[in-house]
């Protein structure tokens, strides 16, 4: 199963602007052209985008701006190199809010629900950001990689699928 990014734009967003009403805060979405589907097994990518965004609606200041952008890079060479993972390509979905709590506790414990568990997890003590790389079942690559960043109140996600074309089986690992 793969999710079209404009899914984001056109199902997500505006469901959730329903779900919140007037409290919620003014959202940018920002899709790249001729952006691929987006692999998703089982659509779980659609279901943590969702969870994700409804949690960060609750979390951010109601007059802030959410801002969201999601592009392709074809590499991460530092990242590749750390996690020993080559894929083609990678999915990079940015978000970036305001908030006077950080993200990251109701990120991983979506991603928990979801069926992904961490191998790695990075920081260093007093640090603004973190890492983790998010294996989902027994898949020996990452299906996903978790950047946060928190700086004040500002606080930045991204979240970066690697996806590998020529295995079909990884290729959906997300």
């Amino acid at each position: 199963m793969e999710m079209n990014p404009e899914t984001i734009a056109e199902v997500l967003i505006p469901k959730l602007r329903e779900k919140r009403g007037e409290k919620c805060p003014p959202i940018y979405v920002t899709l790249a052209p001729a952006l691929a589907e987006i692999p998703s097994r089982e659509g779980n990518f659609e279901r943590l985008v969702e969870q994700f965004l409804d949690h960060l609606l609750d979390i951010s200041h109601p007059f802030g701006s959410i801002r969201i952008g999601v592009h392709q890079k074809k590499k991460a060479s530092d990242l590749e190199q750390f996690l020993k993972i080559f894929p083609d390509h990678w999915i990079h979905m940015n978000v970036q809010s305001q908030s006077v709590s950080g993200i990251e506790d109701g990120v991983k414990g979506i991603l928990e629900e979801l069926g992904y568990h961490c191998r790695e997890w990075i920081g260093i003590e007093g640090s603004e950001a973190q890492l983790g790389a998010y294996h989902l079942n027994d898949w020996e690559a990452p299906s996903l990689v978790l950047f946060i960043q928190n700086h004040g109140s500002r606080r930045s996600c991204d979240f970066l699928l690697p996806v590998i074309e020529s295995v079909p089986y990884l290729a959906h690992a997300v």
